[in-house]
């Protein structure tokens, strides 16, 4: 990350991100996914920001996804005004998450009391 950091500071986004792509090989957590989706979205890119969610949907385990990355990934939807996604999103982690769900539930009813139709 330091290493990383440094890259961004001499303007050079591609190393960067190319490094973020090396640390998602060798560190495949939801951590890692979360931070390189961030810093993409932060980087104004939210076409990537989504693949890269997507992708960790995909290459990680049912066991190895925590509410954490479901969470990240419809906050991300509802910033990107994309509420059906987020909706889809929201009801996937709780139908597939073995582990507690707590947060997710609540946040999942505060999402629906802003953004739901009334029945």
């Amino acid at each position: 990350l330091t290493y990383i950091k440094f890259e961004q500071r001499c303007g050079k986004f591609d190393n960067a991100r190319n490094l973020y792509e090396r640390m998602l090989e060798q560190i495949p957590e939801e951590s890692s996914y979360i931070k390189y989706a961030k810093w993409e979205e932060r980087q104004g890119n939210p076409v990537s920001c989504r693949a890269i969610f997507e992708r960790s949907l995909t290459e990680l385990s049912l066991e190895n996804i925590d509410e954490d990355l479901i969470l990240e990934f419809a906050r991300f939807e509802i910033r990107c005004h994309e509420i059906e996604r987020a909706r889809v999103i929201f009801k996937y982690g709780l139908d597939k998450l073995t582990s507690s769900k707590e947060a997710l539930r609540n946040e999942y009813t505060l999402f629906e009391k802003q953004y739901g139709s009334t029945e």
